[in-house]
């Protein structure tokens, strides 16, 4: 068997690694208290990012968003995304979401390590609730 068939293999494995193995609770709720932190000592920069987020709201309910899932990302492949307002406007007001997160943690100047554990919470929290769960 070569590298590219036990890749697949794993990929389609539920013994497959896991990235959460080895991840403490308490380091998660530690990322994501420090993250709630940086959002207080930054009020300027987090009202920012929200009025951002709610002028990309107001193109979403208004059909003017551009916003469109990753083709890549199979969670959006069944063609009701795309096709049905309700359901496109769903995922473009979340892409919109999750858009804005990621820009406060790219904007708030934490240090390397910490920046990495601000992206981890936020790619938690934004794909636990992404809208195709």
């Amino acid at each position: 068997m070569n590298d590219a068939e036990i890749r697949d293999q794993a990929a389609g494995s539920t013994l497959a690694a896991n990235p959460l193995v080895g991840v403490r609770e308490r380091d998660i709720a530690a990322a994501a208290r420090m993250l709630a932190e940086q959002i207080a000592r930054h009020p300027l920069l987090a009202a920012r990012h929200s009025l951002a987020l709610l002028g990309e709201l107001a193109a979403v309910v208004t059909g003017r968003s551009s916003l469109a899932p990753d083709p890549k990302d199979r969670r959006f492949a069944d063609p009701a995304w795309r096709e049905s307002f309700g359901y496109r406007a769903l995922s473009q007001g979340y892409l919109a979401w999750a858009q804005a997160l990621n820009r406060f943690v790219d904007e708030v100047r934490l240090d390397g390590r910490d920046t990495e554990r601000a992206r981890f919470v936020v790619s938690l929290l934004v794909d636990a609730l992404a809208p195709t769960n």
